[in-house]
C-alpha cells in the first residue's frame, strides 16, 4: 500500500504531495529532480518555504531551469521525468537506455569519456530563511493536515 505526504518534499512527484493515488512513475519523477540537481550542483528549489512549494511547484508545475549549455537529450529526459502527467512519465528502463545512449554518443564522439572534473565549478550556497521558518532545506514529513509538518533534524537534506 502506497502512502501520500512520505518523503522529502523538494524530491516528491505532486501527486503525492496531494495524497492522491500514485504508482511507481513517482520514482521517476524524483528521479528527474535528482537529475537536474546533479548537473546543476544546485538543491532544487533552494529557500522555498512549504507554502512556495505546495503553490509554485504542486499546484502550478513548476519546476528547476535546466541550463542552456546542457546536452538536449538531458534536458529533454529531465522535463519528461518530472512531467505534470504521470502516466507521460518515462519508465525507469527507459530512463536507463537515454542514459547509456548519451553515453555511447560521447563514446564515439571522443573515443573515450570525457573529464571535466576540472572544470566543474560549485557554487556558494546561499543562506535563504523562508518568511514562515518553514524551509524545505531540511528533511520533513507531511501530516494528514497538509500544512503542517514535523521538522526531523535542523541537518540540510543533501
Amino acid at each position: 500500500m502506497l502512502t501520500g505526504n512520505t518523503g522529502s518534499l523538494r524530491y516528491m512527484a505532486p501527486e503525492v504531495a496531494r495524497d492522491e493515488p500514485y504508482d511507481q512513475s513517482v520514482d521517476v519523477y524524483s528521479f528527474g529532480i535528482i537529475f537536474w540537481q546533479i548537473c546543476s550542483l544546485t538543491t532544487p528549489y533552494a529557500g522555498y518555504s512549504q507554502k512556495m512549494h505546495a503553490e509554485k511547484v504542486v499546484r502550478e508545475g513548476q519546476r528547476p531551469h535546466p541550463d542552456e549549455t546542457w546536452p538536449l537529450s538531458w534536458v529533454e529526459l529531465m522535463q519528461n521525468c518530472w512531467s505534470n502527467d504521470p502516466k507521460s512519465r518515462p519508465n525507469m528502463e527507459s530512463v536507463i537506455n537515454s542514459l547509456q545512449d548519451r553515453l555511447y554518443e560521447l563514446e564515439e564522439e571522443d573515443g573515450i569519456l570525457p573529464t571535466r572534473a576540472n572544470e566543474i565549478k560549485a557554487k556558494k550556497k546561499k543562506k535563504t530563511v523562508s518568511p514562515e521558518n518553514h524551509r524545505l532545506d531540511v528533511d520533513t514529513r507531511i501530516t494528514t493536515d497538509a500544512d503542517v509538518s514535523v521538522k526531523r533534524s535542523d541537518v540540510d537534506v543533501v
